[in-house]
């Protein structure tokens, strides 16, 4: 018997035309895949961190600026009380906590919110 190895004629090129397409492709995922990691971590961390802010003065800002009021309130489970400023039509919002210790973040803001009443056992809140 001959175990010797025969000789191939084919060669794999990686420069073929279908290689270099799928190595793009690749690249182009894992690119994005880093960069969505990397904007979802900053992100993240922006928020974690928090910027206290006075609420008297915010309070007084979102009503002069952008004309919002206080629409509700509640009681966090930390303790903080969560309260919801809307403007009249509901075309801007924003959401502050104040903690007990009087320190006060802006939670969330954002345009177009539609209220309605909301009826728990018997409550309207």
């Amino acid at each position: 018997m001959n175990w010797q190895k025969k000789p191939t004629t084919q060669s794999l090129n990686v420069f073929q035309k279908g290689y270099v397409i799928q190595a793009r492709n690749y690249i182009i995922a894992l690119v994005g895949f880093l960069l969505g990691s990397l904007c979802l971590s900053h992100s993240a961390n922006a928020q974690s961190a928090g910027i206290i802010v006075d609420r008297e003065a915010v309070a007084k800002e979102l009503s002069e600026k952008h004309r919002e009021k206080t629409v509700g309130m509640g009681l966090a489970d930390n303790g903080g009380v969560l309260e919801l400023f809307t403007s009249e039509g509901g075309e801007t919002w924003t959401v502050l906590l104040t903690m007990p210790n009087g320190a006060s973040f802006v939670v969330g803001t954002g345009k177009a919110w539609a209220g309605k009443p909301v009826t728990t056992k018997g409550m309207q809140i």
